[in-house]
């Protein structure tokens, strides 16, 4: 979605027949009923990715995405501010960028889980 959202200046046919399938899945998911299981492991597991190249501009658009349990509890997907050389390049991007957000979230769990602990006994 994140995607579509940045060519509604010029779409063409791709990305008409694009919307019309996240359109056709957001009407059948209505139906579907949201459950929250946890995982085998309690903390959580983070996933960075990129897909070069794919703006007219020449841009990549990075994602990033945190799971909780069985459930996809964060994500986000940007546009890189910056122009790359190769797909490796754009990945070192899209994981720099992930950083900030990634070591935040990572100390907030931290202190979730450790407030409970009596650190002078």
């Amino acid at each position: 979605m994140a995607f579509l959202c940045t060519n509604v200046h010029a779409p063409d046919v791709y990305d008409y027949k694009k919307l019309a399938r996240v359109i056709q899945y957001l009407s059948g998911a209505m139906r579907l009923e949201l459950t929250i299981e946890p995982g085998k492991e309690n903390s959580p597991n983070w996933w960075v990715d990129t897909s070069y190249t794919v703006h007219p501009d020449m841009r990549s658009q990075s994602g990033m995405i945190m799971i909780l349990g069985r459930e996809a509890a964060y994500t986000v997907y940007t546009k890189q501010k910056i122009y790359t050389k190769s797909s490796t390049e754009a990945e070192l991007v899209a994981i720099n960028d992930s950083m900030a957000q990634l070591l935040c979230m990572r100390n907030f769990w931290l202190c979730r889980c450790f407030k409970d602990w009596s650190w002078g006994k």
